[in-house]
C-alpha cells in the first residue's frame, strides 16, 4: 500500500549558455529547481479543499499559478501563510547549473540524468512506497525522462510499491501548489529573478520544509533533517 503521494513540478530551464538570452528575451535561469509536495494518502483531499479556497480568494477560481502573482511579492507572501496550513510536506532539489561543469553535461539527456539520479535518490530515500504524480507537459521535459528513469530503477522491482504517473496539471490542485512553490524557491536562490523578499519566503516554508537539496551543497542553514523515526 502507497501510504505517500508526491506532487511534481519543476522550475528553471536546462540552457547552460548564461551569456545569451533566448529570441524572446529571457535570460537563462542560474538554478534549475525540481519541487515535491508530499502527503499521507489521506490528506490529499484536506490538502485539496484549501488550495480551492485559496484559488477563489486570490485567482478568481483559476488555477495557482506562480508565474501570475510573479513579482507581487506581497500577494506571494498571503499565498504562503494560506497554503502553508495545508496538511503537506515539501522536498526541494536546487541545482545551480553554473556548477555544471564538464562538457558532457552540456548535452540535455546528461543533464536530465544527473537530474533524476539526484531527484530519485533523496526521494525513495525517505519514502521508498511513494506514488508521485506531475503535471502533464512535453516530451522533451525533464518530468517527461523522469518518469522513464523512475521506471526503470523502482518499478521493475516486484517488491517496491512505488509508482509514477502524469494528471492534467489544470485537474491537479496539488500539482499546481507544488509549481507555486517551486516559484518561490525561484525567488530565493536564482540570480535571475531573487530578491530581497528570499528569508520571509523561507521563513514561511519553514514549517512545511522536509528537506531542501542542494547541489552543491552550499546552503546548510536551510537544509532541515528529516528523522526516520518521526512519524
Amino acid at each position: 500500500m502507497q501510504n505517500h503521494v508526491a506532487f511534481l513540478n519543476e522550475w528553471g530551464d536546462i540552457s547552460l549558455d548564461f551569456e545569451k538570452k533566448s529570441e524572446n528575451g529571457i535570460i537563462t535561469s542560474t538554478h534549475f529547481i525540481v519541487t515535491a509536495l508530499t502527503a499521507v494518502r489521506e490528506d490529499a483531499i484536506e490538502v485539496r479543499r484549501i488550495i480551492s479556497a485559496i484559488q477563489k480568494r486570490h485567482f478568481q477560481g483559476s488555477a495557482l499559478n506562480s508565474s501570475v502573482v510573479d513579482n507581487n511579492h506581497e500577494l506571494r507572501k498571503l499565498i504562503l501563510e494560506d497554503l502553508c496550513e495545508a496538511p503537506f510536506q515539501i522536498f526541494a532539489l536546487v541545482v545551480d547549473k553554473r556548477q555544471l561543469i564538464g562538457e558532457g553535461l552540456r548535452y540535455k539527456g546528461s543533464f536530465y540524468k544527473f537530474l533524476y539520479g539526484l531527484a530519485d535518490k533523496e526521494l525513495f530515500r525517505i519514502f521508498p512506497d511513494l506514488q508521485m504524480i506531475a503535471g502533464e507537459i512535453g516530451s522533451d521535459s525533464f518530468m517527461e525522462g523522469f518518469i522513464k528513469y523512475v521506471h526503470q530503477n523502482h518499478i521493475s522491482n516486484l517488491f517496491n510499491e512505488s509508482s509514477f504517473g502524469f494528471i492534467n496539471a489544470q485537474n491537479e490542485a496539488i500539482v499546481q501548489a507544488a509549481d507555486f512553490v517551486a516559484g518561490t524557491l525561484a525567488r530565493c536562490y536564482d540570480e535571475t529573478v531573487i530578491t530581497g523578499q528570499r528569508q520571509q519566503f523561507l521563513d514561511l516554508m519553514q514549517p512545511k520544509l522536509m528537506t531542501i537539496k542542494f547541489w552543491p551543497d552550499v546552503f546548510n542553514p536551510y537544509q532541515v533533517r528529516y528523522d526516520s523515526q518521526d512519524q
